[in-house]
């Protein structure tokens, strides 16, 4: 889960289970030795992230930040296939690296006042026939001043590295330029740069080719934004950006939900929740992205398009629910050039929001979970299900779809009166994983607690 601005000192930890969930360890990693290039150690760490190659080795990645200092960094430690997650070491290839903690692999780090590293996913390259199969490669979002067009700009930026994340290739702007969908708010010379970013999602098909979806806002009209991808081919030198494709749009995004602040329920200035809850539901983080052996791409994404005009978006006075956020899904079987109409996964009525899938290996299936109101009388007191969404022919004109209600009882509003420290924030993304048994894996925030305490906790389920 993100660990947010809000809570000064986070730290990422990773947990590990070797019985399919049913008992789960913890640990820290070794991030909070590195020194950064404002002289000293970071912080805390946002934003965690991790992913296995194709023999085995774990690699972890986290932003790295401080309360008074403007570095950052983007960090990565390795966990040798023997040791299956459960402790974090150096990725350099030394005498006794197991019982190393530095050098970690760095992608990123900058104390430069005009520059900020943020929202990481680290993917590694799994593919049995892959030509690049263990190759392990980062996106980000670099927030910058650029004191041209808007004055800044936030691209999606890429690093791969070769030799099990020892060292990273210098990173590269790969969110590119496309006079048909980006047409405002350039912070660059191009006045139709791509460059107004959030949430990239990258993820390596069967042929070694990279994917990356990300959200952006080079739109003209307020509230409705955009969710785009690129590519970078199997055989290409991916960290040359002329061996990236031109953005192309998968869906626009309509992310009118009302704005904050809400001293109430504890919604942040600025940010944008669905009352009664306070959480922030931000579309660009939402957009998740999966591929299966066919080469067959699926994207995932939630918005309030059947809300507009309701009492729930911020043209509203005084905004109140019924909230209709709804998910749903498209698929493109050419590599992304072109998409499916939408299908839409979630009832009219009621707010389902911060979604993410995984498709199995042959395509037969695909999983989406989702945060719901939907169960009870959750969509006016802001209690909150898990469900999972199980599509079955996902790839087809025709796809069947079952839900399954993933919490056994439903999750309590955090709101300022009964938890003001963690009201306001419930992460800004989940997690679905697909199995050897072609199980979806689910992790979410929970808000039900341990020993009747209402805060939030991490939870994990298999869905058959």
């Amino acid at each position: 889960m993100h660990g947010a601005l809000q809570l000064r000192n986070r730290h990422c930890g990773y947990d590990f289970s070797f019985d399919g969930g049913k008992t789960w360890a913890d640990q820290i990693p070794p991030f909070y030795q590195f020194i950064g290039k404002d002289g000293h150690t970071f912080d805390a760490c946002s934003d965690p992230t991790a992913t296995f190659d194709n023999g085995g080795n774990a690699y972890v990645g986290g932003v790295l930040f401080d309360i008074t200092s403007v570095a950052s960094a983007f960090v990565v430690a390795k966990s040798n296939s023997p040791l299956g997650g459960s402790f974090f070491h150096t990725p350099a290839a030394l005498s006794f690296q197991t019982y190393r903690d530095t050098p970690l692999g760095v992608v990123a780090s900058d104390n430069d006042p005009d520059v900020f590293n943020d929202k990481e996913f680290i993917v590694a390259d799994a593919g049995s026939s892959s030509p690049k199969k263990n190759n392990v490669y980062a996106t980000w979002t670099r927030f910058a001043n650029t004191g041209v067009g808007v004055g800044g700009h936030s691209p999606i930026y890429f690093s791969q590295s070769t030799n099990g994340g020892a060292t990273w290739s210098t990173g590269t702007e790969i969110s590119g330029a496309n006079s048909a969908f980006c047409t405002a708010f350039s912070g660059e010379i191009n006045p139709n740069a791509c460059d107004q970013n959030q949430g990239s999602d990258p993820i390596v098909g069967p042929d070694g080719t990279i994917y990356v979806s990300f959200f952006n806002g080079n739109t003209p009209i307020l509230g409705l934004n955009q969710h785009l991808m690129v590519k970078c081919p199997g055989s290409a030198d991916c960290t040359n950006p002329a061996n990236w494709t031109a953005p192309v749009q998968i869906v626009t995004d309509v992310g009118v939900q009302p704005i904050g602040p809400n001293a109430t329920t504890g919604c942040p200035g600025g940010r944008q929740c669905l009352p009664p809850n306070g959480y922030r539901i931000d579309d660009a983080t939402f957009g998740s992205l999966s591929v299966d052996n066919n080469s067959t791409l699926y994207h995932v994404f939630s918005d309030i398009r059947n809300g507009v005009g309701g009492t729930c978006t911020f043209f509203v006075a005084t905004p109140a629910p019924p909230c209709d956020q709804d998910v749903f899904y498209s698929f493109s079987k050419d590599g992304g050039a072109t998409w499916s109409a939408l299908f839409q996964l979630t009832p009219p009525a009621s707010a389902q929001w911060m979604p993410w899938g995984a498709v199995v290996p042959n395509g037969s299936k695909l999983y989406v979970a989702y945060y719901d109101r939907a169960y009870g009388n959750c969509e006016f007191t802001g209690c909150n299900d898990i469900t999972v969404a199980t599509i079955c022919n996902p790839a087809s004109a025709s796809p069947s779809v079952t839900y399954t209600r993933v919490t056994t009882s439903s999750m309590p509003n955090l709101v300022v009166a009964n938890n003001p420290l963690e009201a306001g924030f419930l992460g800004d993304y989940m997690w679905v994983a697909v199995g050897n048994l072609g199980r979806a894996n689910v992790v979410w925030a929970d808000t039900r607690g341990l020993n009747n305490s209402v805060e939030e906790d991490i939870y994990f389920a298999a869905v058959p």
